[in-house]
């Protein structure tokens, strides 16, 4: 959920950045086309880049970044600075002019992010931690994909985790044999059942005390099977 949230805010914050880029342009017919800002605003974030850096970042060759560097600089929007220590290497800055592009509380606004994004991670946290499954001596990481019996890990495969999780998670529920299969394989189910119930079996053996007399994941006989729910602590 936490990750989740953070893409959504990253996605809309990317287009805050978008729309106030093309305005920007817009608003100022004449001086930046949006490829033009675009170049700008990324030598901008890479700080003083050479010309080179600049070409590798945005995967064009070197005279193409070198024409669009000295369209900006003609422009007034960039400044190539010769570097004291080996005057045949030229860095690359954004002038004052380019600042007028971006909102000049932009910083702010990026704490502001941040801040928000802080205070989720700590609203997310309960979700977080239903993401392990307490069945008293059996529990499940769901985070980790990793599962304790009586404080041993138990090495599961990834099918057994997939079908114990998915039982595990929905306790007291009933699945069939092909609920399973298309849940888990993610694929049309053509009498596979013994996948199913083969699988079964390994996790039984690696969880159940005794196998034999089942206390986690039971059968409903004609249906499917189930895990039991009353032992959720």
């Amino acid at each position: 959920m936490l990750l989740q949230t953070i893409e959504a805010l990253f996605c809309k914050y990317r287009l805050f950045c978008y729309r106030k880029l093309f305005s920007a342009v817009r608003e100022k017919s004449g001086s930046l086309s949006a490829t033009e800002a675009f170049s700008a605003d990324i030598i901008h974030l890479l700080g003083s880049p050479t010309i080179s850096q600049f070409a590798d970042t945005i995967g064009i060759s070197q005279p193409n970044a070198t024409y669009k560097v000295n369209q900006l600089v003609s422009k007034g929007y960039l400044r190539k600075t010769v570097q004291a220590h080996d005057r045949r290497e030229i860095v690359l800055t954004t002038s004052e002019k380019f600042s007028g592009y971006f909102d000049e509380n932009e910083e702010e606004k990026l704490n502001e992010l941040l801040h928000f994004l802080s205070a989720k991670k700590y609203s997310e946290m309960p979700d977080k931690q239903n993401r392990v499954l307490d069945y008293g001596a059996l529990k499940i990481n769901a985070e980790y994909r990793s599962v304790e019996s009586n404080g041993e890990l138990v090495q599961l495969t990834n099918y057994e985790f997939e079908i114990l999780y998915l039982l595990a998670k929905n306790p007291g529920r009933i699945f069939s044999k092909e609920q399973i299969y298309t849940q888990v394989w993610k694929e049309p189910y053509y009498g596979a059942e013994d996948n199913v119930m083969g699988i079964i079996r390994r996790i039984r053996k690696k969880i159940e005390p005794d196998s034999a007399k089942p206390r986690y994941i039971l059968n409903v006989w004609g249906m499917g099977y189930k895990f039991n729910g009353e032992l959720m602590k």
